[in-house]
This record gives C-alpha cells, sequence and structure tokens, in this order.
C-alpha cells in the first residue's frame, strides 16, 4: 500500500469527501475531479499509446469506470493515484486485445541511438535557432523516442519521469517488483540517449500538452456517455 502521512492524508480526507459528492450525484464536483486530473491522465496514457485520440478516449473510459465505480473509492490513496490506477489497467486492456507486447529480452540487441534516429529532424543541427523552437522539436523527438521504447518500460518511464511518482509507488500501480521498476527504468532512459539527455526535464514538462479545448472535449463526451450533460 503506498504509505500516507501529514498533508498526504488531509488530502486524501478530502478524496473522499469528493468521491461522496459524486456517489451522491453531485455533478460538478464529478467535473472538478476531471479538470483537476485531465492533465496528469492524459500525460501518464500518452506517453503509453501511439496517438492523441486514443490516449483521450482511454481517458474518457477511466473516468466513466470511475464515476460508475466511484463507491469503490476506499481511500487507501489519492483519487488521483486511484484514477491513474483505472487508466493504466484500461491501457494494458486495450494493449492485449490490439497486439502481443514486446518483452523486455527481445530489445537487448538494440542499440539506443538507433531509436532515436527514427527521424532526420531530431538532430540537434535541425533546431531553429529560436529556442521555443527548438524546444518544441525536442519536444516531438521526445515524445517519438518514447513511443518506441518497449511497453514495459514506456509504463515505467510515464510514471518516474512523467508524473514524478516513487519507485515504490509505480510498482504498485504497475503490480511489479521495486527492482524491476529500477531496471526497466535505467534501460529506458539509456534508449532515450545522448542526444536528448541534457533537454529532458525541460521537455518533459512541456510533453503531450493537455489545452483547455481537449479538456472541454474530454470533460463534454464524458458527461454526454454518462448521461449526465442535462444534469448540470
Amino acid at each position: 500500500m503506498i504509505q500516507i502521512q501529514g498533508n498526504a492524508a488531509l488530502a486524501v480526507d478530502s478524496d473522499r469527501v469528493q468521491a461522496d459528492r459524486i456517489g451522491r450525484g453531485d455533478v460538478d464536483a464529478f467535473e472538478r475531479v476531471m479538470r483537476d486530473n485531465n492533465s496528469r491522465l492524459f500525460r501518464v496514457v500518452r506517453a503509453m499509446v501511439p496517438d492523441d485520440s486514443e490516449a483521450e478516449d482511454i481517458v474518457q473510459e477511466t473516468y466513466v469506470r470511475a464515476y460508475q465505480h466511484i463507491m469503490d473509492f476506499r481511500g487507501e490513496a489519492s483519487l488521483s493515484s486511484w484514477l491513474v490506477r483505472i487508466a493504466i489497467n484500461e491501457t494494458h486492456d486495450r494493449r492485449r486485445r490490439s497486439r502481443p507486447t514486446v518483452e523486455l529480452d527481445e530489445i537487448s540487441n538494440v542499440r539506443p541511438m538507433d531509436i532515436l534516429r527514427g527521424d532526420s529532424t531530431c538532430g540537434a543541427g535541425q533546431a531553429s535557432p529560436e529556442a521555443a523552437v527548438a524546444r518544441a522539436q525536442i519536444r516531438r523527438c521526445l515524445e517519438r523516442a518514447i513511443g518506441n521504447l518497449p511497453a514495459g518500460m514506456r509504463d515505467v518511464f510515464a510514471l518516474r519521469a512523467l508524473e514524478e511518482y516513487s519507485v515504490q509507488e509505480v510498482a504498485e500501480l504497475l503490480g511489479i517488483r521495486p527492482e524491476a521498476v529500477k531496471t526497466r527504468y535505467h534501460r529506458a532512459k539509456a534508449l532515450l540517449q545522448s542526444a536528448i539527455d541534457e533537454e529532458i526535464h525541460q521537455s518533459l514538462k512541456e510533453a503531450f500538452p493537455f489545452g483547455g479545448r481537449t479538456c472541454d472535449r474530454v470533460v463534454a463526451a464524458t458527461l454526454a456517455r454518462l448521461g449526465l450533460a442535462d444534469d448540470r
């Protein structure tokens, strides 16, 4: 179980109140939860799937499942972590239905730079003189490189690097040993390698942006699917 202390415990108490309100049919409370968690869920899921559209679908499905099972929320971890767990499970379910995953042993001979050279625009020499444009190019290169990671590494990297979960939290969310989390995270960083290593920290803050219109679209679509659009 993820350990909760101090301010985190107070946050979980607040989460229980939110969950209780949602369970009583408070649509505004549900919308607040969605808007508070949209960016995090999208970033985690988008790092695990090939495109924005599928990521949005999974985020919507996560909220639908959470709403339908809100009374199952026990407050053992934060509401945010509970939603992330649902999103991960939905992503893994879709992955199993669509195609087999790549096992870690299958990429033992892959060279890191082969992954990073998947697009010729990734090279530092192609960057614009404008810092903002250069960072955008690096971010896109980084997103492609993350997308090319084997599934198990990609999941760990998304949670550890993008959302800064602890090793123990990632292990619990993915149902693997902490040692496996450390190993996969180390290998993932090695595969992402030198061309973007120096830019990773800044680029991750901007990776997979979740703009206002997209946020509104996910909220509206989720409320419509649940028949709650007219209950505002």
